[in-house]
């Protein structure tokens, strides 16, 4: 947090422009919606629509596509500004660390390998920047957007709100049981990947006694071996992975059945507008 101090303009610019993207994302389905209610169902106009009531449809397609260029231009926006801070605070963060490991003991090298310290400052330098940029940041915004499609909800129908708040809990408990195994697999496959890395360093470290002694094929096989444990843990990461992406999105696709039915059900009894139930599981 010391080291991304200096970066605190870019990152409130950044939090800035996904705030944006989160209101962008709750305004993209008023077009359709008003355009459903207002052109199909004789519905009263809102407000904002009243200048353009002659020309309601033109200008409501305008207004989608404007929505859309905005999105895609608030993603380029921030996607451009997202690299250029990541590459520059890992930049600042590898000097750093490299500096910490010129600085260390001979002995501490001799114990541990110089290999571990140039994965730490290669690799692991990085997930600090993911961290921050991909964990971090994202989590805020994540919470906007939860608040602002809320709100959206709970004043399209009650029933629509109560659905999204439902699935809170079960989309916490799944994440909850599948953190604890990602993160020791994930600490495991780091300390393989040091270890394979680890060989080739050796090898090439004593390239004149390898070459005298024939020990290629050797290491070779060292280095397979200990690339192939790295590999399995990968595999293990990526299941664990995989099956908690399923869970969200069964979940999410229970969810989005739900709202479609309470939806349509609520327009038809006449309790929501027919725009608004289409908004409603678009929203969702």
């Amino acid at each position: 947090l010391r080291l991304a101090r200096r970066f605190w303009p870019s990152l409130l610019l950044l939090l800035g422009l996904e705030l944006l993207g989160a209101g962008l994302a709750v305004l993209a389905p008023i077009p359709l919606q008003t355009a459903i209610d207002v052109l199909l169902q004789k519905h009263t106009a809102p407000a904002w629509l009243s200048p353009f009531l002659g020309r309601a449809l033109p200008a409501l397609c305008v207004g989608s596509l404007l929505l859309t260029l905005l999105a895609q231009g608030q993603g380029l926006a921030s996607n451009l500004l997202s690299t250029g801070l990541g590459q520059r605070f890992i930049r600042d963060l590898r000097a750093r660390l490299f500096d910490a490991a010129l600085r260390l003991s001979l002995s501490r090298h001799i114990e541990k390998g110089t290999t571990d310290a140039l994965y730490r400052i290669q690799s692991d330098a990085q997930s600090i920047e993911w961290f921050l940029l991909d964990g971090a940041l994202p989590i805020l915004t994540a919470i906007t957007t939860l608040t602002l499609m809320l709100a959206a909800l709970f004043q399209l129908h009650l029933g629509l709100g109560l659905i999204a708040v439902a699935l809170a809990p079960l989309l916490l408990l799944a994440a909850r049981a599948t953190r604890p195994r990602l993160k020791l697999a994930a600490r495991d496959a780091k300390q393989k990947e040091s270890e394979a890395l680890s060989v080739v360093q050796t090898g090439l470290g004593a390239l004149t006694s390898v070459k005298a002694y024939g020990l290629e094929p050797v290491l070779v096989d060292r280095f397979r071996e200990a690339s192939e444990r790295a590999v399995k843990v990968r595999l293990r990461i990526s299941l664990l992975d995989g099956l908690f992406g399923m869970g969200v999105q069964t979940l999410t696709a229970l969810g989005t059945a739900a709202a479609l039915y309470v939806g349509v059900a609520a327009a038809q009894s006449g309790t929501l507008t027919v725009g608004g139930g289409a908004a409603g599981p678009a929203l969702f």
